[in-house]
């Protein structure tokens, strides 16, 4: 295996003294940010620089920059600015001004923070941007801007924007939403690229106490990142980030992943690095995280749709790479239909439990019903097709119509585009049947079909049922045809 990569950090890029140097050119449009870290990683000094004409307001994603800011200056062109006040989140910057500087205390950020937005770790830190940045707008749209960071020796800053210039410390920002939420990790860490499925997946995994078991971690998130190839070919999205924070607690290997996508794709996972490097192989989460890519960021008021999507394939995918036996994978999915199953309150609707998911004790009925919907559609889809069509078919045509995706998709925009790439109104007629019910999603025919024979928690694998092949099609992945124990193709099925 090949040695971890080091960046040199040495030489400071041009876009620093362009940006020193007061007014930026206007050539692109782009105003030029600089980032200074001190050595101890506690603060920031921030400098921006603006093109003609100055943006007319910057924005705070958050209401808490105020109180881990100071020195707000005018530093090139036009007169003082008054500071923000606290919870104040807008600045008016007249045309005159040409760079302005300000500095932000991470390590009080970081006692107040919530939700992990910035959190210190050993040799480093992770920090959402929201925490110390103000964007540029003018008359409401964002402007781009390049953010180049200024870095002490051995340090480097990793974020999930595409890179300017050689160094790999200008980042640019303004392909998607400023308010969407990103992470950007700031310290002592190794970083490498993998080449997956023709996508280019940056890792940074920070440093813990007690240390990682980096080549060991660095290999199971390869074959994570592999399996997903298994759903059509090739990974969903050409670039992603993956950000593994050590945190040594939880008790599981990951007890906390997600997917953000400001800047662009990114997996970030918390990890218990003292599990055994056998306990990750066996977890779920890097596979459901992963899955996450293959649709595109959504609105969160039908949580159902993402999040079934990511709970069907994470055994899907992880049963075609041999991460799991085709039994292994039912039986998982299984279990999974009887925790969403038991966790279903008859006095409310899906579409209701999805809304306040939240902290909800019935997320369980969201996640599983979710995936659900996707075993019908897939089952539904490759038995009418003669397998010829199927999820993955369905995905396929998305990722390359609509991935990636600089904006957040309406549920019902997404579901009506996979019925154009199906062909036939499979999935908006599954939302609409199950998401408005009180019940969770009955798979008693796809189960009789597929040969599932199940018996509380236990499941059986029948040979003889009408749809053997189809049941294997689907844990075989793509290239696996069906050999025609189902109906016939002509014959189109009506499905309970």
């Amino acid at each position: 295996m090949a040695g971890w990569r080091r960046i040199r950090l040495g030489a400071i890029p041009a876009l620093v003294a362009l940006a020193l140097s007061g007014r930026a050119s206007a050539a692109d449009g782009r105003h030029r940010y600089t980032v200074t870290v001190a050595k101890d990683l506690n603060r920031l000094q921030v400098r921006a620089c603006f093109t003609e004409p100055a943006p007319g307001v910057l924005v705070a994603h958050s209401h808490r920059i105020p109180k881990d800011m100071a020195g707000l200056r005018v530093v090139a062109g036009g007169g003082p600015l008054p500071s923000p006040q606290t919870g104040q989140r807008r600045i008016r910057v007249p045309d005159e001004v040409e760079c302005l500087a300000y500095s932000v205390d991470l390590a009080a950020a970081a006692r107040r923070s919530l939700h992990a937005e910035v959190q210190q770790v050993p040799g480093g830190l992770v920090a959402s941007p929201r925490q110390w940045l103000w964007f540029p707008y003018r008359r409401g749209r964002r402007q781009d801007l390049d953010l180049t960071f200024r870095l002490p020796a051995g340090v480097r800053a990793a974020g999930p924007w595409p890179t300017a210039g050689s160094e790999g410390t200008t980042y640019r920002l303004g392909q998607r939403p400023y308010r969407w939420p990103t992470r950007v990790a700031i310290g002592r860490f190794p970083e490498r690229v993998l080449e997956v499925g023709g996508a280019r997946i940056r890792v940074s995994m920070l440093r813990g106490s007690p240390e990682v078991d980096r080549p060991g971690l660095l290999d199971w998130i390869r074959e994570g990142a592999q399996a997903l190839t298994r759903v059509y070919g090739r990974f969903p999205v050409p670039r992603a980030h993956i950000l593994v924070v050590p945190v040594a607690r939880g008790g599981e290997p990951v007890p906390w992943g997600e997917v953000q996508r400001g800047g662009g794709e990114a997996v970030h996972l918390y990890i218990d690095q003292r599990r055994p490097l056998s306990e990750f192989r066996s977890d779920w989460t890097l596979a459901h995280e992963l899955s996450h890519l293959l649709h595109p960021a959504t609105d969160y008021d039908a949580p159902w749709l993402y999040e079934g999507l990511a709970s069907y394939y994470q055994n899907v995918i992880r049963a075609r790479s041999g991460q799991l036996t085709a039994e292994q994978a039912w039986r998982k999915l299984h279990r999974g239909f009887r925790r969403g199953r038991r966790n279903t309150d008859p006095d409310q609707t899906l579409a209701q439990v999805a809304q306040a998911m939240e902290g909800h004790p019935d997320y369980m009925r969201v996640y599983w019903s979710g995936a659900a919907l996707f075993l019908r559609a897939d089952w539904q889809l490759r038995a009418e097709e003669d397998g010829t069509r199927s999820l993955d078919t369905v995905l396929e045509g998305l990722a390359r119509c609509c991935l990636p995706s600089r904006r957040r998709w309406d549920p019902d925009e997404l579901l009506r585009r996979l019925d154009s790439l199906a062909d036939r109104p499979v999935f908006t007629e599954l939302g609409q049947r199950y998401a408005p019910a009180t019940a969770f999603p009955d798979l008693t025919r796809v189960y009789a079909r597929l040969g599932l024979w199940a018996q509380g928690q236990e499941l059986r694998l029948i040979d003889r049922a009408p749809e053997t092949d189809l049941r294997r099609s689907i844990m075989a992945g793509p290239g696996k045809r069906r050999r025609g124990n189902g109906p016939p193709a002509h014959r189109k099925r009506s499905v309970p």
